[in-house]
């Protein structure tokens, strides 16, 4: 069952890393696509239980919280009197990637599987690189088309690059090979190339937290680290110069102008500040806008929000942009944080929050055993932290793509299983 599990895993994280590839030049939707490698985790999960059968059930807990997440959908489904297919396709976005989760933990692959699939795993994110390129002598720079990942979720653009980077970071201070400190730049470039510029702000933070996690604090102000920085610099800003200049967006009369270039920035990422109008609040102001419009509705939808699948865009709604459509809310409420909020309240998005803050501190608490671990194994451990960190950046300020974007979430939560497979077997050989 481990050896099926296994190849049915290597065809998923193929699909899912080149959905945009198949898209764009053979005509399959990425809808379809996704749908084949829904159909696959669900087989995954089917292996899972059949597995279960003969273990105890694990961490406790986490099992527990998810079990009052379930309830806290149909609670919301049915107070909001929604329609079965839009709850259908709320568990499709946000549950079954969980699911995913917990069918790794109980199939539990063998080391030699998870080294392997996270040696695929790792060539699929060095593929964006030249896709990324390509991408700029072809297209140009746009927010559209994320390497072979996707045609139209750009903030994949500011999350992949984020996560690669965590990784090559924490496998230079295991196995000091600095000559791959210089894929920091290109993956910066698949952010720059796309239009993110916030991944240079969540860069700053996520290797903080990679030194703090490291007790590494002294390196972060040595004078190599500095040499480093002041290289990277250097490069994303050449980078960054290219892409300016060559953004139609910045440019005033076909030239860059740094004034009209600010301006717009302000605007993007501020429009729409006061709350009054919240047609097109940012990220900063839609946080006060969603609560008062559940708050307006009724106390209770604060707790239990409007519904699963309330403001999910498919064909299957009548709204082909409900959050603006049904509230007038804008690009702002595309945080983790918010789209669960709104559809199934407070609770329910503290729910989904403290399964990951649960699989946080147990991670966390086995990093005093790091001594016991193998460098690859301890390698692992703290990739698997520092996943959850850019998983809080992005569910709080950014986007949904660590909850629901296919490539990005099912690489996420297999290294945080492969991490929780490795910490189980070293508390069973104590």
């Amino acid at each position: 069952m481990k050896r099926t599990a296994y190849y049915i895993l290597y065809i998923i994280f193929i699909l899912s890393f080149f959905q945009g590839v198949l898209s764009q030049f053979f005509t399959i939707s990425e809808s379809f696509t996704r749908i084949l490698i829904h159909i696959l985790i669900l087989t995954l999960i089917s292996f899972s239980f059949l597995s279960l059968i003969h273990k105890k059930a694990i961490y406790k807990k986490t099992t527990l919280l998810f079990s009052f997440l379930l309830l806290t959908i149909f609670i919301s489904a049915v107070l909001n009197n929604m329609q079965f297919a839009m709850v259908l396709l709320f568990l499709r976005a946000y549950i079954l990637p969980l699911l995913f989760f917990y069918a790794l933990i109980i199939i539990d692959l063998t080391k030699k599987q998870q080294k392997n699939l996270l040696k695929l795993l790792i060539i699929l994110f060095l593929i964006q690189i030249p896709a990324t390129i390509y991408k700029l002598l072809t297209i140009g720079p746009g927010e559209n088309i994320i390497g072979t990942v996707s045609i139209d979720s750009g903030s994949v653009a500011t999350i992949l690059p984020l996560l690669a980077i965590s990784f090559i970071i924490l496998y230079n201070d295991f196995y000091k090979k600095r000559i791959y400190l210089l894929l920091i730049p290109l993956f910066i470039l698949i952010g720059i190339a796309s239009m993110k510029l916030a991944i240079i702000v969540y860069l700053v933070a996520l290797m903080f937290f990679i030194f703090s996690l490291n007790n590494n604090l002294k390196i972060l102000f040595s004078m190599r680290t500095v040499k480093y920085i002041i290289m990277f610099f250097i490069l994303s800003s050449s980078m960054i110069f290219v892409i300016l200049n060559t953004n139609a967006r910045l440019l005033k009369h076909g030239q860059f102008n740094l004034d009209y270039a600010i301006k717009y920035v302000e605007t993007y990422t501020q429009r729409d500040r006061g709350v009054g109008d919240a047609k097109g609040a940012s990220r900063l102001s839609a946080v006060p806008v969603v609560f008062n419009l559940l708050e307006q509705k009724g106390f209770e939808h604060v707790l239990l929000g409007f519904g699963p699948g309330d403001i999910i865009k498919s064909s299957l709604s009548k709204y082909s942009n409900p959050a603006y459509e049904k509230y007038q809310l804008g690009y702002g409420v595309r945080t983790g944080f918010l789209q669960l909020t709104m559809q199934i309240g407070i609770i329910g998005a503290i729910l989904y929050l403290s399964i990951h803050i649960i699989i946080f501190l147990m991670l966390f608490n086995n990093k005093k055993n790091i001594i016991n671990y193998s460098v690859n194994d301890a390698l692992i451990l703290l990739i698997a932290i520092s996943f959850i960190f850019i998983f809080l950046i992005d569910f709080f300020s950014y986007s949904t793509v660590l909850m629901k974007q296919t490539a990005m979430t099912l690489t996420y939560f297999f290294i945080l299983a492969y991490a929780i497979s490795i910490t189980r077997n070293i508390h069973a050989k104590a």
